[in-house]
């Protein structure tokens, strides 16, 4: 192959460049498994991206993509999580959604704020049915981050920027019926950007700090 290799592409469930035109709204899966987004209002940005050619706009507190989880559901197994983003500055009662496969046993709610239900505004909290972890570093509004959450066995550990930020417990069997890229549940009124987000299952890529990726995810 012509280019960089991702050693576990084979185990990659879902891989969003989140490219195209200003305004655009189809979201290509470049990963093996070619899954179809439903769209939400969302669309592309190329005014303000990390890689490629743009990024995922939220201009609503409704804005959001969706993928069936039909490969993508974690079962009881190790995965990773990660890409970047770029929110405002989280105020109080509102959650900063990342993404969400739901609520309740079985499902995830990774986001920038708290909604009045735990975690910190301006961290990066992971909700399951075994609790919150909270990452220690403040997000900073208006600003592109790396953020992360791998799992090992029952280890849940979150980064941020590459820094092991949190270790904490996640032995739930995540399940669900769609992940949601974007608010979904519960939102923020702000435009928020997401870019170059990939999720690998049964592979738990991060244990310890690491360097951030300096260009675009590879497809292969």
């Amino acid at each position: 192959p012509v280019g960089p290799v991702d050693p576990y592409f084979s185990s990659v469930v879902l891989l969003c460049h989140l490219d195209g035109s200003d305004g655009g709204t189809t979201f290509t899966d470049d990963g093996p498994n070619n899954e179809t987004a439903t769209n939400s209002g969302a669309d592309t940005a190329t005014g303000t991206k990390k890689y490629g050619t743009a990024s995922l706009r939220l201009n609503s507190q409704f804005d959001y993509i969706s993928y069936p989880l039909t490969n993508i559901a974690f079962g009881n197994g190790d995965f990773t999580i990660e890409g970047w983003m770029n929110y405002p500055t989280i105020s109080a009662s509102n959650f900063g959604q990342l993404m969400n496969t739901g609520s309740g046993a079985g499902n995830f709610i990774l986001s920038c704020g708290t909604n009045g239900t735990g975690g910190t505004d301006n961290k990066l909290n992971w909700w399951t049915s075994s609790g919150v972890v909270t990452s220690t570093t403040t997000v900073t509004g208006g600003a592109w981050h790396h953020f992360a959450v791998t799992r090992s066995g029952t280890t849940l550990r979150v980064f941020v920027d590459g820094a092991l930020e949190t270790t904490g417990t996640d032995a739930q069997t995540h399940a669900g019926s769609s992940l949601q890229i974007g608010y979904g549940y519960h939102r923020i009124d702000a435009t928020s950007y997401l870019d170059d987000v990939r999720i690998t299952k049964g592979v738990c890529r991060y244990t310890s700090t690491f360097t951030p990726p300096t260009e675009a995810y590879p497809d292969q």
